[in-house]
């Protein structure tokens, strides 16, 4: 009875470790926001993108940015999730956003989630873009602000770039990467939770 009580409380542990590890996983993330960058304010550039270089091989569910409205825009914002092409977002979507209603944010700065209609595995080392779109009038004083940072040991793993309508090119000068968080809706375990796990199978099936 006291080996069965002793199992019992390690399988309690354990499954209290994996259950920990579950819900929104990171892959990559970059918090640090100095600044910001105008989304939709002159025609023809219409969106901006992200980059980044994913950190593991796994399942992307959701991507966070940081936005704050502008004088009250009126409309959607959404994203796209690319492959890489030469260094800049790819012409096809690996996946879509949900839409979000602008009118849902406001002048002050908080994270807006947006998750992806497809789930999208992507590969360790390989090149990813986040590419951000709406369908609000393009108008400089009323837009988004996305949080952003430029300086001095910023993310090294990606860049901004912007599209006029033809062709992608760096936005503005210096280094610019958005605040953003790439995750997934995935279990990560440890592989000591694992091998844990696999000695306690071994000991039940023992007794």
């Amino acid at each position: 009875m006291k080996m069965c009580s002793k199992i019992s409380l390690l399988l309690l542990l354990l499954l209290s470790k994996v259950a920990m590890a579950t819900g929104l996983y990171s892959d990559v993330e970059w918090t640090t926001a100095s600044s910001g960058i105008l989304v939709r304010i002159s025609s023809p550039i219409t969106c901006v993108a992200q980059s980044y270089i994913a950190a593991h091989t796994l399942p992307i569910t959701t991507i966070v940015l940081k936005a704050e409205t502008i004088n009250s825009p009126v409309g959607h914002v959404w994203v796209e999730f690319r492959a890489d092409s030469a260094g800049s977002p790819n012409s096809v979507a690996l996946s879509t956003s949900t839409i979000v209603n602008v009118g849902s944010l406001t002048n002050t700065y908080k994270e807006v989630s947006f998750s992806l209609t497809t789930p999208i595995t992507v590969t360790l080392g390989t090149t990813y873009w986040i590419v951000v779109f709406g369908d609000y009038v393009i108008d400089g004083s009323k837009c988004l602000e996305f949080a952003a940072y430029n300086g001095a040991g910023g993310y090294s793993g990606g860049v901004v770039k912007q599209y006029d309508g033809a062709s992608w090119s760096n936005c503005g000068a210096g280094s610019w990467v958005l605040y953003f968080k790439v995750q997934a809706g995935h279990a990560i375990v440890s592989t000591s939770t694992i091998r844990d796990l696999t000695a306690l199978r071994m000991l039940t099936t023992k007794h």
